[in-house]
């Protein structure tokens, strides 16, 4: 599990505003969020469109991208960051 790459999606998501945030759409979603930040771009990861490409770069499985990356249309960037530090925890 990449540690870092999920602190540092923890931090891009705190500044996301919820209407500019959806689940339902890959640009729109936490890992479409990530791939315009400095840090992930530095890192290779510009590119977000499947589950596959979440998985390779944060190190986890399969099942946890999907409970992680996807959920109800009303899912929120805290909603995420949440998840992700019951993922951590």
């Amino acid at each position: 599990m990449n540690v870092q790459a999920f602190e540092e999606l923890k931090r891009v998501l705190s500044s996301v505003p919820q209407s500019r945030f959806s689940v339902a759409h890959w640009d729109q979603c936490a890992c479409g969020h990530a791939t315009r930040d400095a840090w992930f771009q530095s890192r290779g990861f510009t590119r977000c469109s499947s589950f596959d490409e979440a998985v390779a770069f944060f190190g986890i499985p399969r099942s946890e991208a999907i409970g992680l990356f996807s959920g109800g249309s009303g899912m929120t960037p805290d909603q995420v960051i949440r998840k992700i530090d019951h993922l951590l925890a």
